[in-house]
């Protein structure tokens, strides 16, 4: 039941002898749930929570169940530095090195992590397509815990003898004893997540993007395809957010609508050619791996299609392909051909780092604001476009001065030069403006 978008009641209808299993109906009469002016859930009657107390960051700083108390200390941007359990035992948060006390427990590392008592022993992670944990094997090749889970995160089937508690998405999981039974909430950093009815403890702060949706549903309630990485990546707010406190180059949206954060690199061959790769880091869906679903889902649909021979055989018979090609060296070039050339041109992204095209761009400050972001390497600001690199550099130079070769200046005195590389076949249009010197790469 719920009041508006806020969750107020879950009644269990599983028969008596599964009721105590997964989610615990520790309240049959009234209300479940109750929340504070900022939307924030302040009792959980399910869980025996009485009273919990938010920082102005809307995270709970304190969880109060019966005689029992959870408390949490943050910095000031909301990283979780401090949590004292029920039994007053403290554990510390300091980067990746977890203490326990004054003791150091934990080193996380990016496939595991290191257990520190006694003898410090590594330990890896073995991770489904959503980084949710599965299995935990030591150094020497022994589980030491498995886990299986619902697909909303909670577990069904825990065991091994590690007490590991990054789990369902890697995320640390509150196992604190408190009010009825267990805590068991999921800490995403901005929010924490309650696996067993698949909702946050708070609303969205950027819920108005998105008004057909509630507010404290987890991944748009399609936990199969969609992770979330840190509670509230949904918005180019969010995209903004996480680039303002991890970095990156800028901000882009594909023809999906996936808002991401990319970084750049540019580096120059022997013969001043200049190569930019730019990578996404994030969308507001969180997959880590970014991918665009829009080109992801195209690209499916064409490999699927190649799985008929019948179709590769028409390309052979047509003479497009050499008969002497095998049928699946015939489907991977097929592929690698529709990847490198006829994905760019379907989906044509508003996104600052593939811009725009030739008709685009007429003069040398278009193509400075077409390349967007331009990073520094070598005295020298540089960056990319996609296009035909001729037909900028013609429209460029209309006007202009022949001084020799591809070199052209232009009415204000800016030289524009246009050079290709015989090595790599870059092709790039190098500027001079008022004393400084731009290299883009046309591809």
């Amino acid at each position: 039941e719920t009041g508006g978008n806020r969750l107020t009641r879950v009644t269990d209808s599983a028969p008596a002898a599964t009721r105590a299993q997964g989610f615990i109906d520790g309240n049959t009469t009234g209300n479940d749930y109750s929340y504070d002016l900022n939307g924030n859930i302040t009792v959980d009657r399910n869980k025996g929570i009485d009273k919990i107390e938010y920082n102005y960051l809307n995270l709970p700083r304190k969880i109060l169940g019966g005689s029992q108390t959870i408390e949490y200390i943050y910095s000031a941007n909301g990283q979780k530095l401090q949590k004292k359990a029920p039994n007053n035992e403290i554990t510390r948060y300091s980067g990746n090195f977890i203490y326990e006390g004054t003791s150091l427990k934990q080193v996380l590392h990016g496939e595991g992590y290191i257990d520190m008592n006694g003898t410090p022993t590594y330990h890896y992670y073995l991770k489904d397509h959503l980084g949710n944990n599965r299995m935990v094997v030591n150094q020497s090749g022994t589980v030491v815990q498995q886990t299986d889970y619902y697909p909303f995160g909670m577990t069904f089937n825990k065991s091994g003898s590690s007490d590991n508690k990054y789990l369902y998405n890697g995320k640390e999981l509150q196992e604190d004893a408190i009010g009825n039974g267990l805590l068991d909430w999921l800490d995403y950093g901005n929010r924490f997540c309650d696996p067993s009815i698949g909702r946050w403890h708070a609303q969205d702060l950027m819920a108005e993007f998105y008004y057909d949706q509630s507010p404290y549903n987890y991944v748009g309630n399609d936990p199969i395809n969609y992770i979330d990485p840190n509670g509230d990546f949904r918005t180019k707010f969010s995209a903004w957010w996480h680039k303002l406190w991890n970095g990156g180059d800028g901000i882009g949206k594909d023809k999906g609508g996936e808002y991401f954060v990319y970084t750049q690199n540019a580096t120059e061959d022997e013969e001043g050619g200049v190569t930019v790769t730019s990578t996404r880091v994030f969308d507001k869906n969180g997959r880590s791996e970014g991918k665009d679903l829009a080109y992801e889902k195209k690209k499916a649909e064409y490999v699927k299609m190649l799985e008929h021979e019948s179709q590769i055989d028409k390309w052979v018979a047509q003479g497009i392909y050499d008969r002497s090609l095998t049928v699946s060296e015939v489907r991977q070039n097929r592929i690698n051909d529709f990847a490198l050339v006829a994905l760019p041109n379907i989906l044509k992204t508003t996104s600052a780092i593939t811009t725009t095209t030739k008709s685009g761009i007429s003069s040398v400050d278009d193509l400075l604001k077409a390349a967007g972001q331009l990073k520094r390497v070598k005295g020298a600001k540089q960056g990319f476009v996609s296009g035909n690199a001729q037909n900028i550099f013609n429209s460029l130079i209309k006007g202009g001065t022949k001084v020799r070769g591809n070199l052209y200046r232009l009415k204000d005195g800016t030289l524009v030069n246009f050079h290709k590389s015989t090595r790599t076949g870059a092709q790039t249009i190098d500027i001079n403006k008022a004393g400084q010197v731009f290299k883009i790469r046309v591809q």
